[in-house]
């Protein structure tokens, strides 16, 4: 826009010299008109609004405003999808009420819901449930973090084997196959064949066996060739297994196929793992439990969509914070001003709780697109309130704040609306579109731009007009700094000086000491 707005201006001016007489005459008929529409919009009717209505502007934005985050973030607030389709096209078109609502009416229907994967939760011991990858880098996934996890204590390859054979019975648990636990325990009780010595021939009897046998026979179990494994316990249907890093490190993984079924409600998978939390809980926090357990974890296998729902909902309010942050800071920047800087967050907020409420209202679920959305709410509320804000701390006119304020919309009112109208144009162009995530896009730059430009003009400017600061009210000026970081040195020195005081911003009053009087000494003195 910036590249092309100089060169277009070039051409336009070149081009009108060669217009014929009667069309200049039209268009600087034109111009007059819109000129006259324009200085009596913004600087008659809407300035005498603020002036004679900012007693009800005020508290109605901001009662809207406060109502509106209540729904936004408190009840009912933006819920997340509550069905297992992903929504493609406008819920009016044949082809996704088909999918969303028809299809469900056909008996095959239920044999294609019959088909999705059940879950399948992992246990995990002897690693740390932590991440130290790098979080800007998705190709970094970091290195394993080890526990400390001593398989070959007795008690622990006691709890193992008790809980993996005791989960078999579960009425959740489709748990098949066989523990590693038994298969240790099924080679060590075998007849040793020949040259061999240890881990053999014992009886089950002797099972959680000593921590010294197990040291040493866990790691030459463990690195065993398939084939070598006994007939009846086959090492493809077993359940769980065990590693060992090269440093001694223990990891003991137990997978358990479950009679859950994977889902993308975000509901069910959230009820899913609340069960699970409990399972595990109880499993891990009995006080029989060796503490070496107590240190494991679990995870839901494929629940990587349910993941994604979960940190998009506290994702997009951090999301949205840290760009109110960030808007905060540049207002605080260009306009320099404390109280203007708060007005027009104030502003920003009120604007983004606005637009979110009514996007609840119509019946928005908080997804991919819709998180993505929410973060550019700020970016497009900000740019109304902040040149209004600038408008006001350049004014030229008296420090009164009704001038500054008429001033404020003399110098960027049409400009604002302007902007407002053809970004609303720009999204209302694709309000018709049958893809989904185009329709909502064209909805929220409407319904964003409406708010913000409405909360800007008359709330921003109505607090600008009865509340706004001063000349040199809480504005932050580099004469202002200097002057407190000289007063800082000289008092460091020792002091102001005498011969200057400073009394205020622009008025020195200078000291003036009398001249000391010499006399002449008596030439008898000397």
């Amino acid at each position: 826009m910036v590249t092309w707005i100089l060169p277009v201006i070039v051409v336009v001016h070149k081009s009108t010299k060669h217009v014929p007489a009667r069309l200049a005459t039209m268009l600087q008929s034109l111009e007059a008109f819109l000129t006259t529409i324009r200085d009596l919009v913004f600087v008659k009717i809407i300035p005498n609004l603020i002036k004679r209505l900012w007693w009800f502007f005020i508290p109605v934005f901001a009662l809207v405003g406060v109502g509106c985050g209540f729904v936004a973030i408190g009840y009912p607030g933006l819920g997340l999808p509550a069905t297992q389709e992903l929504q493609l096209l406008r819920s009016a078109n044949l082809l996704e009420r088909f999918d969303m609502e028809i299809s469900k009416k056909f008996k095959y229907s239920d044999n294609l819901r019959g088909q999705m994967q059940d879950l399948t939760v992992i246990m995990s011991w002897g690693l740390l449930a932590s991440d130290n990858g790098n979080y800007l880098d998705p190709f970094s996934i970091g290195d394993l973090e080890y526990s400390g996890f001593r398989l070959e204590k007795p008690e622990n390859l006691k709890w193992l084997h008790g809980t993996c054979t005791s989960l078999k019975s579960k009425p959740w648990s489709n748990l098949e196959g066989y523990c590693w636990t038994e298969l240790y325990i099924e080679t060590m009780t075998n007849q040793c064949l020949e040259q061999q010595i240890e881990c053999c021939n014992y009886s089950e009897s002797d099972f959680p066996f000593t921590a010294d046998i197990n040291q040493v026979c866990i790691p030459l179990i463990v690195n065993l060739p398939r084939t070598n494994y006994t007939e009846g316990c086959n090492s493809f249907l077993l359940n769980s297994h065990v590693y060992i890093s090269e440093l001694g490190n223990y990891v003991f993984i137990l997978e358990i196929p479950t009679k859950k079924s994977l889902s993308f409600v975000f509901g069910e998978m959230e009820d899913n793992e609340i069960f699970f939390d409990e399972i595990f809980s109880g499993l891990v926090d009995s006080q029989s439990t060796p503490d070496d357990i107590k240190s494991g974890w679990y995870v839901m296998k494929w629940s990587h969509f349910y993941d994604l729902q979960k940190s998009i909902v506290s994702g997009t309010l951090s999301s949205v914070g840290v760009s109110l942050s960030v808007a905060a800071l540049v207002i605080l920047v260009t306009s320099r001003n404390i109280i203007l800087s708060f007005y027009a967050l104030l502003t920003i907020t009120f604007a983004i709780f606005t637009t979110v409420a009514c996007l609840v209202g119509l019946g928005w679920n908080l997804n991919i697109l819709e998180s993505i959305i929410l973060s550019l709410a700020v970016g497009f509320s900000i740019d109304f309130t902040i040149h209004y804000g600038v408008a006001y701390t350049l004014s030229n006119a008296a420090s009164c704040r009704g001038g500054r304020t008429c001033d404020a919309f003399r110098r960027v009112g049409f400009a604002v609306w302007m902007a407002s109208l053809t970004t609303v144009l720009g999204g209302a162009s694709v309000l018709g579109s049958e893809v989904q995530s185009y329709h909502q896009t064209g909805v929220f730059m409407v319904l964003v731009i409406l708010f913000s430009w409405f909360n800007a003009t008359f709330f921003f400017q109505s607090l600008c007009y009865k509340f706004g600061p001063s000349v040199g009210c809480c504005g932050l000026n580099m004469e202002c700094l200097k002057r407190i970081n000289a007063r800082r040195h000289t008092d460091g020195v020792g002091g102001t000086s005498l011969d200057e005081v400073p009394i205020s911003n622009s008025h020195h009053v200078r000291i003036v000491l009398p001249e000391p009087q010499v006399t002449s000494l008596p030439s008898n003195s000397i």
